[in-house]
């Protein structure tokens, strides 16, 4: 079993998901519990089972091993839409 918050790109691509679906995997994780992906837009129920299929797992680590909260802003060309 490999665990997807340390699955490089091409890991996750071997499973038939698209490249940009990976991209933002690796972005936002570490994820802690797989409902956490659903939160990605373009994430589903079958992206889910497909990547626990191939032997993926979110497993679990001690809080330090998590990232900070990645800065979001929204652009100026979005807010003025």
């Amino acid at each position: 079993m490999s665990d997807l918050n340390r699955a490089s790109l091409e890991d996750i691509t071997a499973t038939g998901i698209e490249a940009h679906i990976a991209r933002q995997l690796m972005f936002w994780g570490p994820f802690r519990a797989w409902e956490d992906l659903l939160w990605l837009s373009d994430v589903d129920d079958e992206t889910l089972e497909r990547l626990k299929a191939r032997g993926f797992e979110l497993r679990a680590g001690f809080d330090h091993d998590w990232a900070p909260p990645k800065r979001f802003e929204v652009s100026q060309a979005a807010a003025r839409r």
